[in-house]
């Protein structure tokens, strides 16, 4: 079979370009060592990463030692104002005989009466505003003071407050008040402080 020049140029431009798409789909397996290398840089093992990782366990460690700080000076404080408690209600007392030498009976029971207050205030560690006679009593109570010396404190109080605003014309022994006001915070203090060493 002749087959004419023309048609057999075509024919072998088809075939040339089956082989040219052939050879497009054919990969050849490496044979050769494969160098793989990292581009950029890893997070892992970054000191961004070691950041992240132990910055927050830094914190934690901050956090617990303010925290520490912080309530060891509280405590600092409370032991503070214990210790001071007595030296200020002398103080106050002091202040109290004055108006009494002066007959200044007003003057007098309001100082006994912010005595009382702010020596258990003081070394029962109860805020000035949480004074009241339930919460002293029930703070006494704690501290193992007894029932008798609780009483009588509460009714020093009670007569202060009652000649605090007592009608004009009476008036309360204010010696007696005195007396029995610095009794009760000498004795008071005594046992506290005898209840105190036997807990050691």
């Amino acid at each position: 079979m002749i087959v004419s020049g023309e048609e057999f140029t075509e024919g072998q431009h088809l075939q040339q370009q089956d082989v040219s798409l052939f050879s497009n789909e054919i990969r050849f397996i490496q044979t050769q060592a494969v160098s793989w290398r990292i581009q950029g840089m890893l997070f892992y093992k970054s000191t961004t990463f070691y950041l992240l990782l132990f910055t927050p366990v830094f914190i934690l460690i901050i956090v617990l030692i303010l925290y520490r700080r912080s309530l060891k000076l509280r405590n600092d404080r409370v032991a503070l104002r214990t210790k001071r408690a007595q030296k200020l209600a002398r103080k106050r007392l002091v202040q109290a005989h004055k108006f009494m030498k002066a007959k200044n009976h007003q003057a007098f029971f309001d100082e006994i009466f912010r005595t009382l207050w702010g020596y258990v205030s003081d070394r029962l560690n109860i805020p000035v505003a949480q004074l009241n006679k339930k919460n002293v009593a029930n703070a006494f109570s704690v501290k193992n003071v007894s029932e008798h010396l609780a009483e009588e404190f509460l009714e020093t109080l009670s007569e202060c407050e009652y000649a605090r605003f007592a009608p004009a014309g009476f008036e309360n022994p204010m010696q007696e008040t005195y007396d029995k006001a610095m009794q009760t915070i000498v004795t008071i203090e005594k046992e506290m402080r005898k209840q105190s060493s036997k807990s050691k």
